[in-house]
């Protein structure tokens, strides 16, 4: 499997300056992140209740989220942030896949495309496995921008 992963990521690196950003999130009208935290045991990277006020905007929310990060860097490979990310969820995965089955689950990729051609995005059966056991949506947002425009998740 190692050398299918090295070949994976030599397809879907994309261009080496291409900015990649990977999370997943829980979401409900009736969500309380504080009650995913005591399931869990993992604090939420964002996380917001119903009701609660959107920055900028101060129109409340009309669901609650729950949301970590894969911990890794803009620069690292997206297989590399979903095994991050399925790594920080693994000492909790029983309450995780519990909590798949009560609300929204989703597994989210963003890579922002540093050149006209964006990488190959191909999952590998193991990590397809985990995110259907969570009962998540996996989801790719691919951006094409010019070497010097911002990403917004700067």
């Amino acid at each position: 499997m190692k050398d299918r992963r090295k070949e994976l990521a030599d397809l879907s690196g994309g261009h080496p300056n291409d900015r990649r950003h990977v999370w997943y999130s829980l979401g409900g009208p009736d969500l309380d992140p504080a009650e995913i935290t005591e399931a869990t045991g993992i604090a939420p990277d964002r996380a917001w209740k119903a009701g609660d006020a959107k920055p900028r905007t101060s129109m409340p929310y009309k669901e609650g989220v729950w949301l970590i990060d894969s911990g890794l860097g803009e620069a690292d490979e997206f297989h590399d942030h979903l095994d991050a990310l399925l790594a920080r969820m693994r000492p909790s995965w029983a309450a995780f896949v519990a909590l798949g089955q009560r609300y929204e689950a989703d597994v989210e990729a963003a890579i922002y495309c540093m050149e006209a051609q964006g990488p190959l995005v191909i999952v590998v059966p193991e990590v397809s496995a985990s995110v259907s056991e969570l009962n998540a949506s996996l989801g790719f947002d691919l951006y094409a921008l010019a070497e010097s425009d911002e990403s917004p998740i700067s």
